[in-house]
């Protein structure tokens, strides 16, 4: 499979200009958009932009192509492209308000346990993820029981 490199750069909020190669393996140009597209959220993603978790936004993010053309270069506008930053990391109190909502569908004597299991997690949203993991094993099992035992 034939690979082409080509170069691009992508332009933030602000004007911050950042200069990325991508390895076009496809040339289709729906595929084409697709990696250009990615490419732009990881540029986003890498710059470490954060939008509000209560009411994500995008951004615009515009993408030009770079060639060389007579020992110069020259810039073609591209695309652009509305792209969602990551979201702003979760405060206590979102995360206190989170597991209290996630724990609701166990039996309050399982709080405890399932919370002390998310500990040790560096970030409260992979704390959740866990919890998450852990309520939805257990409601399983819970309902399998109460079946039984009915």
């Amino acid at each position: 499979m034939k690979y082409e490199k080509r170069h691009f750069v992508v332009v933030l909020p602000g004007d911050i200009r950042v200069f990325k190669d991508l390895e076009i393996r496809d040339e289709r140009s729906s595929r084409i958009l697709e990696e250009v597209r990615s490419m732009a959220q990881q540029v986003v993603w890498g710059a470490k932009l954060t939008t509000p978790r209560k009411n994500p936004q995008t951004i615009k993010v515009k993408v030009y192509e770079q060639t060389i053309r007579e020992g110069k270069i020259s810039e073609a506008g591209w695309s652009q492209f509305d792209i969602q930053p990551l979201l702003e990391p979760m405060t206590g109190a979102e995360y206190a308000v989170e597991v209290t909502e996630v724990l609701t569908s166990l039996p309050h004597e399982f709080h405890n346990f399932v919370s002390q299991r998310a500990e040790g997690h560096s970030s409260y949203e992979e704390r959740i993820q866990v919890i998450r993991e852990i309520v939805e094993s257990l409601e399983k099992a819970i309902t399998s029981y109460r079946n039984r035992n009915q």
